[in-house]
C-alpha cells in the first residue's frame, strides 16, 4: 500500500510536467499493427494537432503505412520524446496508448482540418488535392518518463487533454489576435525564443497551458505560467503578457 501511495503521489506531481510536454511536442512516432509483416509494429514519423476537444489530430498519406495499418485496426501508441543530442534516456518522453479512426463525415473533416491547417498550412493543400486523410486519436492511456526516478502511469484525465476553451472560442481568441495583435504574436515569440522573429507570426493554438505560434515553417509552443482555468482568462493572460498593452 505504502508503495502504491508513493507510486500515486509521483503521478500528481508528473501530470502537470506531462501536460506540458504533450504541447510542447508538435511531432511523434506513432506506432500500428502492421498489415505488411502480420504480428510485428510498424513505426512511422508524424506531426499532430491537439483539437480543443481532447482528441489528436492526424493527417495520414494513403502511401504511409500507418494509414491502412490503422484503417484496418486502430489501436495504437504514440511515442513524443524531447531532442536532446546526448543520451536519449536522459530526456523527457510520453507515451501514449490510443485508439485511432478515420473521419469520413464533412462535419469532422472540417473540424480536423480547422485545427491541424493552423498549425501546419501546407496540409490544406495535401488534403484537398493529394491522398490524405484525417485521422482522430484519443488518447486511452499515458506513461510519462521525465527522467531517472521521475518515471509513473498517468490517469488520461490529468493530462487535461480538453480545453477551457471550446472550439468557438478558441477560433474567436486565435483570429482576434492574429487579424487585431500581430504585434503582440511577435512580442511573444522573441519574449520567450529571445530572438526577433524572422517572419509574421501567428497564432496556431491556445488551450489551458499555453499556446502555439508560427513563423514562416516553424511551430514553437509558449507556455503560460498558470494554466487557465476558464476561457475568460486567456485575454487577461494574454494582455498581461503583451506588456498589458492589448
Amino acid at each position: 500500500m505504502e508503495d502504491a501511495s508513493k507510486q500515486a503521489a509521483l503521478a500528481a506531481q508528473l501530470a502537470p510536467r506531462a501536460a506540458r510536454f504533450l504541447r510542447r511536442r508538435t511531432q511523434a512516432v506513432i506506432a500500428t499493427h502492421s498489415l505488411q509483416h502480420a504480428g510485428f509494429p510498424s513505426l512511422s514519423a508524424v506531426p499532430f494537432a491537439l483539437a480543443p476537444e481532447g482528441w489528436l489530430v492526424g493527417l495520414f498519406s494513403h502511401l504511409a503505412p500507418h494509414h491502412p495499418n490503422l484503417l484496418a485496426d486502430g489501436r495504437c501508441a504514440l511515442l513524443l520524446a524531447e531532442d536532446n543530442a546526448g543520451d536519449i534516456l536522459t530526456g523527457e518522453r510520453l507515451e501514449l496508448t490510443a485508439s485511432a479512426r478515420i473521419l469520413r463525415g464533412e462535419d469532422e473533416q472540417q473540424l480536423a482540418q480547422e485545427t491541424y491547417v493552423r498549425c501546419y498550412p501546407r496540409a490544406d493543400a495535401w488534403f484537398r488535392q493529394l491522398n490524405f486523410d484525417f485521422f482522430r486519436i484519443d488518447v486511452r492511456a499515458a506513461r510519462y518518463n521525465g527522467g531517472f526516478g521521475q518515471a509513473a502511469v498517468l490517469d488520461v484525465d490529468a493530462l487535461d487533454l480538453v480545453s477551457p476553451l471550446d472550439r468557438a472560442a478558441t477560433t474567436r481568441v486565435i483570429t482576434h489576435m492574429n487579424d487585431d495583435h500581430a504585434d503582440a504574436c511577435a512580442h511573444y515569440w522573441q519574449a520567450a525564443f529571445s530572438e526577433v522573429p524572422a517572419a509574421s507570426v501567428r497564432m496556431a493554438a491556445i488551450d489551458r497551458y499555453g499556446m502555439h505560434l508560427r513563423c514562416g515553417q516553424q511551430l514553437r509552443w509558449v507556455g503560460f505560467a498558470e494554466p487557465l482555468q476558464t476561457a475568460a482568462d486567456a485575454r487577461r493572460v494574454l494582455v498581461a503578457m503583451a506588456g498589458g498593452g492589448h
